[in-house]
């Protein structure tokens, strides 16, 4: 997920400049919900590698992954991070979002499992090869499998809740306060 993510990341940021360098150049607004909804997605993605990294890898990180080792602190806490605030503070907010516009920030999270699992399941991952132990599908109770893919759905769907939110109120709270000037 870390790689894939932070691809997804960059194109999707690649993306974001090239509107809005064309909103700046031409005078006009052309970003619109689906723009929000990738940079929402973008955002879920690197929020739940940092989740996964700080609840599964950290406790382990003497012999698992040296997580403070500067390649792996630049991956998996400092993209997250910077791709969340970059969210909260640059995006245009498109206001409060339903229930069912919360899930447009589950769906690369959503594809990423779908094509891991089938790759796992079919045996074109070897066990070795499986970036993370809750994915190891094929050697795991089928409640144990659900239960993983619910906390997954659960964090994500918990982390684009509290993006679009944060998103609404520090853009509304950083317009008040250059209106008020």
């Amino acid at each position: 997920m870390t790689v894939d993510g932070t691809l997804f990341t960059t194109a999707i940021a690649l993306y974001y400049v090239i509107v809005s360098t064309l909103e700046m150049v031409f005078y006009t607004e052309v970003t619109s919900r689906g723009v929000y909804y990738m940079r929402l997605a973008s955002a879920v993605a690197e929020g739940l590698i940092m989740v996964v990294v700080l609840l599964s890898q950290l406790p382990f990180a003497s012999q698992h992954m040296h997580v403070f080792r500067y390649d792996m602190f630049n991956m998996h806490l400092l993209i997250p991070v910077l791709t969340i605030l970059s969210f909260m503070i640059n995006d245009s907010p498109i206001g409060r979002l339903t229930f069912r516009q919360k899930l447009h920030g589950l769906w690369f999270v959503t594809l990423y499992a779908v094509v891991m699992l089938t790759l796992v399941t079919a045996g074109v991952i070897p066990t070795g090869r499986i970036p993370y132990y809750f994915m190891d599908i094929v050697h795991m109770h089928v409640l144990a499998s659900i239960g993983w893919l619910l906390l997954i759905c659960f964090i994500s769907y918990l982390l684009s809740y509290l993006l679009s939110e944060g998103n609404r109120r520090l853009t509304w709270a950083w317009f008040k306060n250059v209106a008020s000037r």
